[in-house]
């Protein structure tokens, strides 16, 4: 178990490595070809929204495969590996998806593309009604963004 983790924190090294290098890299190319700086300023971000984008689709698809189980058995898994034949690894970290069982409930916990922000990390609260909780946090997040938009179009304050 801890060789897992060594390999973790060197991916993660690994990662934030490859990620400066190429921001550094970019930042060089964009000070001398302005037209480069103009046309791709937000390569880095949009490869960690399609992370991100990625990551839900996997988390749902394992979301569907639990409710699946709990129909056919009336139960949730106690853990991944009694479904394992089906299970999607999380690419965020390598491993399994962290994984809780409450009885009545289970949740999903991925941390994101950025392993150390805790910004970008991903939940799913399931039920037996169904899903309770998906991204919760940043769902108010964007209502509060488009609020804040609006707001500024519809009463300007100048």
């Amino acid at each position: 178990m801890e060789s897992e983790t060594v390999k973790m924190t060197i991916k993660e090294e690994t990662d934030i490595k490859a990620i400066d290098l190429l921001k550094k890299r970019m930042n060089n190319y964009a000070a001398k070809n302005h037209i480069f700086s103009v046309l791709m300023p937000n390569i880095i971000p949009m490869y960690r929204r399609i992370l991100r984008t990625i990551t839900k689709i996997r988390m749902l698809y394992l979301s569907s495969i639990i409710s699946s189980y709990r129909l056919e058995k009336g139960r949730f898994p106690l853990n991944l590996e009694e479904i394992a034949e089906d299970l999607v690894v999380d690419f965020n970290t390598g491993k399994m998806w962290e994984y809780t069982n409450y009885e009545d409930s289970v949740t999903i916990f991925s941390p994101g593309p950025d392993i150390s922000d805790r910004k970008d990390d991903i939940s799913i609260t399931l039920t037996r009604m169904g899903i309770k909780k998906y991204l919760a946090k940043e769902e108010k997040v964007i209502a509060n963004d488009e609020i804040e938009k609006n707001s500024l179009f519809l009463n300007p304050s100048f």
